[in-house]
């Protein structure tokens, strides 16, 4: 296929409309009522866990966790 800039142009706008119509969840709570989020979810937290990067544990009464992107 060759590719000229107004089928990159279709391309492009495919592609941003493929994303203006995926519902991305805002939270954790409700990606994780979604298969495919919830194995993405599971990834980042083995990758992260791997690296050594992050570490799960008991949140200290008052304290608000630090996200993580």
């Amino acid at each position: 296929m060759k590719l000229t800039r107004e089928r990159v142009t279709d391309i492009a706008r495919a592609f941003l409309t493929s994303l203006l119509t995926e519902d991305i969840s805002r939270t954790v709570r409700k990606s994780s009522k979604k298969g495919e989020w919830l194995e993405a979810i599971k990834i980042e937290m083995k990758t992260l866990e791997k690296n050594e990067t992050w570490e799960r544990c008991i949140l200290p009464a008052g304290k608000k966790p630090v996200g993580c992107r």
